[in-house]
């Protein structure tokens, strides 16, 4: 339901762009972020619930049968700092991903919204003679595309 909730909010938002923005056809890129942000609504709540919720409960009630029905707390209080540590850095992994991933995405959505763009304005860059700049662009950005992703590879 969030993930339907958040595609209705986004799609009743884009009416309310101004005119400016609607004149400049961002039509690709407004797909790919709609698509991008539904999934990944639905990946942090998967992973909450069947991941994060559970390992979480999983570590207290273990820490709670050592501590009082085996009476043993140093292992109770290791396991707790086991998961705090495991946490942590799941956490600074994920953020250091995260920079690597929003590059990526970047240059993703660069090379969609010039796929979709040229295509959608195929009369006035043909009128124009502007296929061959087109094309130019287009393979700058999937060379920058290229750079990126083997750079969050290569981490």
């Amino acid at each position: 339901d969030a993930e339907k909730r958040f595609a209705n909010t986004l799609f009743s938002h884009l009416p309310a762009l101004s005119l400016s923005y609607h004149l400049e056809k961002h039509i690709g890129e407004i797909t790919r972020i709609m698509n991008r942000g539904s999934d990944s609504i639905s990946t942090v709540i998967s992973s909450l619930l069947f991941f994060v919720l559970p390992t979480l409960f999983e570590a207290a009630v273990v820490s709670v049968v050592f501590w009082k029905l085996v009476e043993m707390p140093s292992i109770a209080v290791s396991i707790l700092i086991a998961v705090t540590l495991y946490l942590s850095f799941t956490v600074f992994v994920t953020k250091t991903r995260i920079a690597f991933r929003r590059k990526l995405i970047e240059a993703s959505d660069a090379v969609g919204q010039k796929e979709t763009e040229t295509l959608v304005n195929y009369e006035t860059v043909a009128m124009f003679g502007r296929t061959k700049n087109e094309i130019e662009q287009y393979s700058r950005l999937g060379q920058t595309y290229k750079d990126r992703r083997g750079g969050m590879l290569g981490m």
